[in-house]
């Protein structure tokens, strides 16, 4: 049960980031839309020589630049403020959408990697802090559940084709292999088998920076 709440939580949380990414494209194609044909106007009209004129192109092309900006930085704005997940993984390949996904999932990644890290970091497997860990209603930063969520997605980033399925990228190859272990480390914890969890544990800590050299970052213990 506790499963299916989590699987859903993360689906709702995918499907918001896949609708904020398709309103920063519709955002973009409107300005650059709208820019072909005045710009196009002011460059080819015969008659636009005197000064009056060519104030006016001028102008025209001041409102077109202030309108794009403005529906640019809205599309940033919203880019950047929607918590705790709002953009598709994959919308577009490398280049500015890595670089956004990484300021975007970075510090999230890093977080939930450091919380899974920190179960057992002093050899003495914390229980209590890996029940909080892996509870359906603790989805914020540092949380499995948050972690689900921007790992595959900072995973799903590192594509060079936009046509590329996903399970076919080796950084979510990694992070899959590495969810498995978790959703093992999981159930040894809720069935409260401490000595089991240990060494489950040890096991994920691996897939884990596995993954985290996938995606460009150091291994845990170093983070």
């Amino acid at each position: 049960q506790n499963n299916t709440h989590r699987h859903q939580s993360a689906q709702h949380h995918y499907k918001k980031e896949i609708n904020t990414m398709k309103l920063l494209i519709q955002l973009f194609l409107i300005a650059t839309n709208l820019a072909a044909p005045i710009i196009a106007w002011s460059n080819s009209s015969p008659g636009n020589t005197n000064k009056g004129n060519q104030q006016h192109i001028a102008s025209r092309r001041d409102v077109l630049q202030t309108s794009t900006a403005t529906l640019l930085s809205s599309a940033i704005l919203l880019n950047t403020n929607v918590k705790p997940a709002e953009a598709s993984g994959g919308a577009t390949a490398g280049g500015a959408y890595l670089l956004s996904a990484k300021q975007r999932y970075n510090a999230r990644v890093q977080a939930g990697a450091k919380a899974l890290f920190a179960l057992n970091s002093t050899n003495n497997f914390n229980q209590e802090a890996a029940v909080q860990y892996f509870t359906p209603e603790n989805n914020g930063e540092g949380s499995w559940s948050d972690f689900q969520s921007a790992g595959y997605l900072l995973a799903n980033a590192f594509r060079r084709s936009s046509s590329t399925a996903p399970d076919a990228l080796p950084s979510v190859k990694g992070w899959k292999a590495f969810a498995a272990d978790v959703a093992k480390l999981e159930k040894a914890v809720l069935k409260k088998k401490g000595k089991d969890a240990a060494v489950l544990w040890e096991v994920c800590v691996e897939g884990l920076d596995r993954y985290l050299e996938l995606v460009e970052l150091p291994p845990v213990r170093d983070l």
